[in-house]
């Protein structure tokens, strides 16, 4: 239903004409009412792309990670935030915690498995994109201090 309208408007505006509906779908409108969801949108992303520098602490080696299938954990290795997980057959993974599209750290979702990165979507444990705005995958990590 939202197509037609567009279309009917999309007609409008080519023959130049006045359409009731334009102002709902100009991308520059602006109302008060829009202001509030996007200021606190905004500090939510602000407040991880900052905030989460501060939560990884856990400096180890990826050979050492102790984790049970199913679990994972955000650690640092050599310094870097990485996404650490063990697949049900006990396999461990490790991507980068770091989200391609605005560089917030990704969270560990125990329920769901993979990583979650707020305000920028979701990743597979393995980093593979599961939904979006990030486009690209997680890099894969593969440290020299283990041959795991």
């Amino acid at each position: 239903m939202t197509n037609a309208t567009v279309a009917l408007l999309l007609t409008d505006l080519i023959l130049g004409r006045e359409h009731a509906w334009a102002p709902v779908f100009d991308p520059g409108r602006f109302t008060t009412e829009s202001v509030a969801p996007v200021v606190k949108e905004n500090l939510n992303a602000a407040t991880h792309l900052i905030g989460d520098r501060f939560r990884v602490t856990r400096e180890e080696r990826l050979a050492d990670v102790a984790l049970t299938p199913g679990e994972g954990a955000v650690v640092r290795i050599d310094g870097r935030p990485v996404a650490v997980s063990r697949d049900a057959q006990g396999t461990l993974r490790a991507v980068s915690a770091i989200c391609r599209h605005i560089g917030c750290y990704v969270a560990w979702n125990a329920r769901s498995r993979p990583g979650t990165a707020p305000a920028t979507g979701r990743y597979a444990a393995d980093g593979t994109v599961l939904e979006g705005p990030a486009n690209e995958d997680l890099e894969q990590v593969q440290p020299p201090d283990t041959a795991t």
